[in-house]
This record gives C-alpha cells, sequence and structure tokens, in this order.
C-alpha cells in the first residue's frame, strides 16, 4: 500500500485490526511462548525478560511503516475525582518510516491556548481575541525535528531543533511520547539494566508481574501472555503509599497479524489512598489518553511526507533556527519558492 502526504483525515480509509487473528501463533513464530518456555525450564527474572526484548524488538522491526490516525486529550481532576475537566483536546495523524515522522495535531480551539512558543498568548490587533495554535505538524528526519504552528489569525510560523529537543518540542505541543508508534516504550524500558534485580512471578495462562524495588519508590509492572510483549499495566508507588503516582495502561490491537498499542492511558496522581497529597497541587490527578482509530502497515510512504515541500506553507512563512543563534537569538530564515532561503 502507498501512501501521499495529501490525505485527510476524512479521506483515510484505513482498516482496523481484527482480534480473529491468533495472537499466541504469533508468540510461537518468535519463540516467545512464555507457557512453553516455564514448562520446560524455570522462568528466571533473566529469562523472562530476554523473551520481552526479544519480542519488543521485534515488534519495532514489524511497525517500521504506519500510517495511523487517532485523539489524544488531556484531562484534570481538581478537588473531586468525579468532575474531570478536559484541557486539551487534538486530533492526530502520523506518517512513520522509521526514525522518521509526520505528526499531525488539529486542536480544538477552545482548548488550544498555551501551545504557542514559550507558551507565551498573543493578542490579534483587530478583535483584541487570544491567538491560539489550531493546527501543528512536527517532522522529525532522524536527526532534526522542524515544527509547523497554524494559528487562528491565519498566520504561520516555524522552528527547527536538534533531535534532543525532541521530547520537550513534543511535550508542548501536547503528545508527551518520544515516539508515535512505539508507545510501549514509554512506560517500561524493557533493556534497563536494574530490571534484572526485579522480583518476577510468572502467571499461569502466561507472562508475569514484575516488581522493582528502589531507595525512593517501588515499580511494579503486568506482562499478560498472549503475545511476546503483552505489557499492560506500568505502576510506580512512592515507598509507603497504595496509590501510583504515576500509572500506565496499555490496550493492544492487531494489524495485518502485527500487535500495536491501540490505546495508552497515562495517569499521575497527587493524592494517596488516604487523601494525603503528594504534591503541593490542588490537582488530584492529570491523565493523558492517546488512542488510534486506524492504523495500517504500509508497503512504503512517499518520501515527501516527510520534507516541508510536502506541506502547503505560505510564502515568506518565517523559520526560526535553533540550532544556529545569531546575537543570542535563532536564526530566522524564510520559505520562499518552495525551499528556506536567507533572504525574504
Amino acid at each position: 500500500m502507498y501512501f501521499h502526504p495529501v490525505m485527510k483525515f476524512s479521506a483515510c480509509a484505513l482498516c482496523a485490526a481484527v482480534l480473529a487473528v491468533c495472537f499466541p501463533q504469533l508468540a510461537r513464530a518468535q519463540s516467545l511462548d512464555l507457557q512453553h518456555t516455564a514448562a520446560s525450564a524455570p522462568a528466571t527474572t533473566q529469562t523472562l525478560l530476554a523473551a520481552a526484548k526479544l519480542a519488543d524488538q521485534w515488534l519495532a522491526e514489524k511497525l517500521h511503516t504506519v500510517v495511523a490516525q487517532g485523539r489524544i486529550r488531556h484531562i484534570v481532576y481538581v478537588h473531586d475525582l468525579n468532575s474531570p475537566s478536559l484541557t486539551l483536546d487534538a486530533d492526530v495523524q502520523v506518517f512513520y518510516a522509521a526514525p522518521k515522522f509526520q505528526l499531525r495535531l488539529q486542536y480544538a480551539t477552545d482548548l488550544a491556548e498555551g501551545l504557542t512558543e514559550n507558551a507565551a498568548v498573543k493578542k490579534s490587533n483587530d478583535e483584541n481575541k487570544t491567538t491560539v495554535v489550531t493546527d501543528q505538524t512536527l517532522l522529525f528526519d532522524g536527526q532534526t525535528l522542524t515544527k509547523v504552528q497554524h494559528f487562528s489569525n491565519g498566520t504561520c510560523r516555524g522552528d527547527i531543533y536538534f533531535d534532543f529537543h525532541r521530547p520537550n518540542m513534543l511535550r508542548i505541543a501536547g503528545f508527551p511520547f518520544e515516539d508515535p508508534i512505539e508507545l510501549w516504550r514509554e512506560p517500561l524500558q524493557i533493556d534497563r539494566a536494574d530490571l534484572l534485580t526485579a522480583h518476577t512471578t510468572p502467571l499461569t495462562d502466561g507472562g508475569f508481574v514484575g516488581t522493582l524495588s528502589k531507595d525512593t519508590y517501588r515499580l511494579k509492572f503486568y506482562f499478560l501472555g498472549s503475545f511476546g510483549y503483552d505489557l499492560r499495566r506500568v505502576s510506580s508507588y512512592r515507598i509507603g503509599q497504595d496509590t501510583p503516582f504515576r500509572d500506565w495502561h496499555l490496550s493492544w490491537q492487531l494489524a495485518n497479524g502485527v500487535p500495536y498499542v491501540e490505546r495508552l492511558v497515562r495517569r499521575s496522581n497527587t493524592v494517596s489512598g488516604e487523601n494525603e497529597p503528594l504534591g503541593l497541587t490542588n490537582t488530584l490527578r492529570e491523565q493523558i489518553e492517546l488512542e488510534y482509530s486506524h492504523f495500517s502497515l504500509a508497503a512504503t510512504i512517499d518520501p515527501m511526507v516527510f520534507e516541508l515541500a510536502g506541506l502547503d506553507l505560505p510564502e515568506s512563512t518565517p523559520f526560526y533556527d535553533h540550532r544556529t543563534n545569531v546575537e543570542g537569538k535563532p536564526k530566522v530564515v524564510w520559505w520562499q519558492h518552495g525551499q528556506l532561503s536567507d533572504t525574504r
């Protein structure tokens, strides 16, 4: 399947994955059937983590080229866990050819304040209304992150960063995940060395539960046995508290027989089970929900998707190149005749 950059949200006809495909067949194909492993030899933390690491690598290889659509929402609970407030709501479109990606976010305009550069809220001269970001596209080519913001007053600007700014720029955009497809790596880095000291308990139907104790917190993670990297929950607890201060939940689906994270929830709690504050804030809980409604493996994607030339940019759009400083400020270049130019 071949995808072109001019595809619109409403025009995409991407097939949702179906659960009729058998997960255990995938596990056996990768020699990751934990039930069989446990039957032949006692499962140890090392063997369980090694199998999960192999499955992690297999997923990354299979989910190399993807087109996806979905939605991301930020929800806060202030004073009352029964009264959520929606603070960000955006449609998400992803074109992905690892490590490159194009991530587009279209925001609900009444919730998009604070997304302007440096969180500065601008005022339009004619109506004195708040100018907000309505649409944002982030392009990553493996080394450089470029973001293009469209504002409610019709203006546009771009910013260019080195790769190490990528996590922060994605977070500012309202998408606090480093990779839009490899979402299973957000809650838990399976190759972190200290996991070998975790206490693990194999589950009867495959999978396992692990607990890692640190000086100031403990980490608990749950792998079920449906397929090789069936991570479902990762919870972090402060010592002596029963309510996790950080709680991740993952739901999986299939695309062409390959598992992917269909829904990822990151929940941050600021009170313990006894309603004792965990931090100096009136907010009891912050929750971020990302869910893909369409997810398709693609044979290839037009390379222009990952180029500025593939976007519909107005002439003379300013781009602030944060890789180069001029008198202490980012170098300003301009979009002219399909390329960036030093002159306007």
